[in-house]
């Protein structure tokens, strides 16, 4: 049992002994690679050359395009339709005053005439009872008179029966009758003077009503005929010939599309920068002395032609939205030239409207895709790329104007190459600047990498 142990030991120590020979054949058989010289990676871009520029800021925005002016027209009384305008068809325009819609006017007509005969009777009445108070005031100076010399008549009988017995009783009473006569007269005729006011009141009021009502037939019958209260296009024509309509029934809408409204919506912060706008203070709206801007509007389907409009007003701001809401005004038969008037602006486009702001002075304009996410751009210098830093003032649609980390005639690539790291050789070729400055020739010279710190549309502030 022993020997058996000695014996394995010594065929573990036989099998080490050889692996170790092996390793040390296999290390000296071993052939070292071969040495290659490292190749220098050169990059192909494209890359101008800025310049110091005065730059207008822009501000962009977008909205749709509406009428100045709309209206619902609608029959204000009853009846059925015997007349419309020849071209009352949808798209086509009708001037102001022209008649849109005839309702049949013969039972207003009546209604009119009616009111017109009870007028003329009541007044007719009216000037009878003005008559007939004349006469009684007329009537009663006379029978006063009358009375009056009746009295005397008596009183001169009354001496003559009871001192000189001249006269007889029977006379006496005779002349007290005729004078008694009289009074009675009087007295009537003062009581109808009384009641003669009473009449002509009760009268005007009755005048007065028929009138109204006259004013009212006179004014029906006027409702009778529809017309174009401004030149527009019609909308939505509803109305034919023999249909019955009742007042409120909606025949059509009538819109002014020569002047159009847009209203973008814009950052608050942004506008107030960017334009020069006053406070009102307490007169009629938020803001006074409006600057004289003419934006540039565009149909987002068809970026030609561009009509030309003004801004007009700030219409509101938004609560939530926090922006403020511009109308920008354009007029669609004036603010294209005649050789371009292919396509008219229409209410309902969507359209991109581009603000002219402030000047900024000294900066440089580049293409937006040449700065990177974290504010910087790549240049060329001596050959090689070279990331540096640059102040961003504003990004202003396709463009980024920037201020600091830049020099005049500086060569900055337009887009970023797959490999950017600072030292990186490459070969551009000069371009002319795609922001419209410099005018430079094609040429093979080294590039640069730009830093510019990146500002999600938000406004500049100018140092």
């Amino acid at each position: 049992m022993k020997k058996l142990h000695v014996f394995q030991i010594l065929v573990v120590v036989l099998l080490l002994t050889s692996g170790f020979r092996g390793f040390l054949l296999l290390r000296d058989s071993r052939i070292p690679p071969g040495q290659n010289d490292p190749k220098e990676v050169v990059v192909e871009v494209e890359a101008f050359r800025v310049g110091l520029q005065d730059i207008q800021a822009n501000l962009h925005g977008f909205g749709t395009a509406e009428a100045h002016r709309r209206t619902v027209i609608s029959a204000e009384v009853s009846g059925r339709v015997i007349e419309v305008h020849p071209d009352l068809e949808d798209g086509e325009i009708v001037q102001s005053g022209e008649l849109l819609v005839r309702i049949d006017p013969r039972d207003y007509q009546s209604a009119m005439d009616e009111s017109a005969a009870r007028v003329s009777s009541l007044d007719a009445h009216m000037q009878l009872l003005q008559k007939r108070r004349e006469n009684a005031l007329r009537r009663i100076k006379i029978i006063r008179r009358d009375r009056d010399l009746a009295l005397k008549e008596y009183e001169r009988f009354q001496k003559l029966v009871s001192k000189e017995g001249v006269e007889s009783q029977s006379r006496l009473d005779q002349v007290e009758q005729a004078y008694t006569k009289r009074q009675d007269q009087l007295i009537a005729i003062e009581n109808s003077l009384l009641l003669i006011p009473i009449e002509i009141r009760q009268a005007t009021a009755d005048l007065e009503s028929a009138r109204a009502q006259l004013d009212l037939a006179r004014h029906n019958l006027e409702r009778t005929s529809i017309a174009a209260p401004f030149t527009g296009r019609i909308n939505d024509k509803l109305v034919e010939v023999g249909m019955q309509v009742m007042q409120t029934t909606r025949l059509l809408t009538l819109i002014d599309d020569s002047r159009l409204e847009i209203p973008v919506s814009l950052r608050g912060a942004e506008v107030l920068h960017w334009l020069q706008l006053d406070s009102l203070g307490n007169k009629t709206h938020w803001f006074d002395n409006m600057p004289e801007i003419k934006a540039e509007v565009r149909w987002v389907e068809n970026q030609v032609p561009v009509w030309t409009g003004k801004l007009e007003r700030v219409q509101d701001y938004g609560r939530q939205s926090r922006q403020l809401t511009l109308i920008i005004g354009v007029a669609t038969h004036d603010s294209v030239p005649q050789q371009d008037r292919r396509i008219p602006l229409i209410e309902g486009m969507f359209c991109e409207v581009n603000i002219p702001g402030r000047m900024i002075e000294n900066a440089f304009l580049l293409p937006r895709e040449s700065v990177s996410h974290d504010g910087r751009v790549l240049l060329v210098d001596d050959g090689k790329i070279k990331s540096r830093r640059v102040g961003i003032i504003r990004h202003d649609g396709d463009h980024t104007i920037v201020r600091e980390g830049l020099r005049d005639g500086d060569t900055v690539i337009t887009s970023r190459p797959g490999i950017s790291i600072d030292g990186t050789r490459v070969n551009i070729r000069l371009i002319d600047n795609p922001v419209g400055e410099r005018q430079s020739g094609d040429a093979e010279i080294p590039g640069s990498l730009m830093e510019g710190a990146r500002h999600a549309e938000q406004p500049g502030v100018l140092p």
